[in-house]
């Protein structure tokens, strides 16, 4: 069942594009392959990716002119090491996702699916902090906390993530799109990463 949705996921997508409905074969011996590969698998999947150097970390947290993410986690005042930790993070997820997909190690589906339920947690969390007292930023730095405890323990394919990966995956849906991020931190991200005043 589930290579059948992926072909007409892909079919749909191809249609809807104005694209002949074609998929080759190595492309769909390679979502099979990786769903074989899922089926089988009951433990966790090492990391794949190298540990990012300190240096790197702390020259994305200092380039004049930040990537989103590190302007979201600048809008709750994050501390130096923490922003570098969530640099180390976002890098080493990034590479992570590459090498998992050049070895088909994602079914189809799975990774939009991992997302998705990371932007429900967020979403839920943000619910909470609303409500929660203290000033913008504590409700934002809150935010951030609640949001990166659920992701050290999604599961991806029904198995575990090296513990970088989930909440450098946070990151990667705070960095984008550029303009309006898919997620936040402060109650007031979207206004504020636009150039708005903080209120709060």
């Amino acid at each position: 069942m589930a290579m059948f949705g992926w072909v007409m996921d892909k079919v749909v997508t191809q249609c809807k594009t104005g694209k002949p409905a074609f998929i080759s074969k190595h492309e769909f011996d390679s979502a099979l392959s990786a769903l074989q590969r899922a089926y089988n698998q009951n433990a966790s999947i090492p990391a794949l990716s190298d540990p990012i150097d300190e240096s790197v970390a702390s020259g994305v947290v200092m380039n004049p002119n930040p990537d989103t993410y590190i302007r979201q986690l600048e809008l709750i005042e994050l501390d130096f090491t923490d922003k570098c930790r969530a640099a180390s993070d976002f890098l080493r997820t990034k590479e992570e996702t590459a090498r998992r997909a050049e070895k088909g190690l994602f079914i189809p589906n799975s990774m939009s699916d991992y997302m998705d339920r990371l932007k429900r947690s967020w979403n839920n969390a943000r619910t909470r902090a609303r409500f929660s007292a203290g000033t913008d930023i504590e409700k934002g730095t809150l935010l951030l906390a609640e949001t990166s405890d659920a992701a050290l323990t999604m599961k991806l394919q029904d198995t575990d993530v090296p513990s970088f990966f989930g909440t450098g995956s946070l990151h990667a849906l705070a960095n984008a799109p550029k303009e309006k991020p898919e997620i936040g931190w402060h109650p007031q991200y979207e206004t504020l990463l636009k150039g708005g005043n903080k209120n709060g």
